[in-house]
């Protein structure tokens, strides 16, 4: 959701900060964002996330986002 008010494909977050706005443990961020880059979903070097495919990344997430959106 924060891509849709940005004009960029990049997010500067930490996995720390992934975590916490999901409330989860820092290693569940981090198999996600494991997941997602094996998936080529994202490149994600030193802090910032780029996302390099939208429209599979919105796939992989629950369908909230559609509702919310």
């Amino acid at each position: 959701m924060p891509l849709d008010r940005l004009s960029s494909n990049r997010l500067a977050m930490t996995q720390k900060l992934i975590a916490n706005m999901l409330r989860v443990r820092r290693e569940s961020a981090t198999d996600a964002v494991e997941k997602f880059k094996k998936l080529g979903i994202i490149k994600y070097p030193h802090g910032e996330i780029a996302v390099l495919n939208r429209p599979h990344l919105e796939l992989q997430g629950c369908k909230c986002y559609a509702v919310v959106e």
